[in-house]
């Protein structure tokens, strides 16, 4: 996945790079969350996801961006709404994409696309897995949560070292 050869954004101007990096920068997260996944084979899955945020009275302005886009979901949640991209080969080639135009977000930016890319080596290893969660954690951390994490890399970790005593 480190050569982003594809045309999937090739429409979006240098403009729409910029403008998106700038909402991404001001009103937008981008996020690396350990999610419980009692499915998945180490219970747990690192989701990676750009999002956009308005007011919902605004909400015209994140179905244009998501039309641009091409990718991605909007949803409304009390008097917000968010513009979502949670596949991951989409916000690798999307991040990529606008990491020359980001400003404040560029080491989420870049923590992001590096999770992305030793993804597929966590499916056959556990201790990279857990790499992996510390990174997403870091993402948190520079996101500045307002509230405690509830699975962090410690947990994620605990938990596969229990399941091998067992």
């Amino acid at each position: 996945m480190k050569n982003i050869n594809s045309t999937r954004f090739s429409h979006l101007t240098n403009e729409q790079k910029a403008y998106l990096a700038g909402f991404i920068d001001c009103d937008g997260s981008l996020m690396a969350q350990i999610v419980r996944k009692p499915d998945y084979a180490y219970k747990f899955q690192i989701r990676v996801t750009i999002q956009l945020s308005q007011r919902t009275s605004r909400i015209h302005f994140l179905k244009e961006i998501a039309s641009e886009v091409g990718y991605g979901y909007v949803v409304s949640r009390n008097n917000m709404s968010d513009y979502v991209i949670t596949q991951a080969n989409i916000v690798y080639e999307l991040l990529s994409l606008l990491l020359p135009y980001l400003r404040m977000k560029v080491k989420q930016a870049n923590l992001i696309l590096k999770i992305i890319q030793e993804l597929p080596s966590a499916k056959v290893s556990k201790d990279k897995f857990i790499e992996l969660c510390i990174l997403a954690n870091q993402v948190s951390i520079l996101n500045t949560p307002n509230k405690i994490l509830k699975n962090t890399w410690q947990v994620v970790k605990a938990e596969l070292e229990s399941e091998d005593l067992q």
